[in-house]
């Protein structure tokens, strides 16, 4: 159906420039989170090699980081991304970070040539 979430993250850059970030937990809910653009560039810089304790405005500290062994004792290997913010904790896929950036980089076009964002 239309109206349920199917992407991992979605964003949006709102007109006061922030970028609206929402994690999909179901097909019915997400959790949002907001950065400013700074914040989220510096995100999408370093998300491979790992944000470990970057702080944020809204956030405090949060982890953003590639990963390339599941979680303990196992550690299977597997690739993902793993996100910490505010107690939450989620993982996506790697395709799902690079459909978030390209996301943000066609808002950010969008939104410093004065266009609407898009969904």
């Amino acid at each position: 159906m239309k109206w349920h979430f199917n992407r991992e993250i979605k964003l949006y850059i709102i007109e006061d420039g922030t970028v609206a970030v929402g994690f999909r937990i179901s097909e019915n809910a997400v959790w949002k989170a907001s950065f400013t653009q700074e914040e989220f560039q510096h995100i999408i810089d370093h998300w491979v090699l790992g944000v470990e304790g970057y702080r944020t405005q809204q956030h405090g500290r949060i982890f953003w980081s590639y990963r390339d062994r599941g979680p303990r004792p196992v550690c299977e290997p597997m690739e993902f991304v793993a996100i910490s913010i505010k107690g939450f904790e989620f993982r996506i896929s790697v395709e799902g970070m690079k459909d978030a950036i390209e996301q943000y980089e066609d808002q950010k076009y969008r939104y410093d040539n004065g266009l609407p964002p898009v969904g």
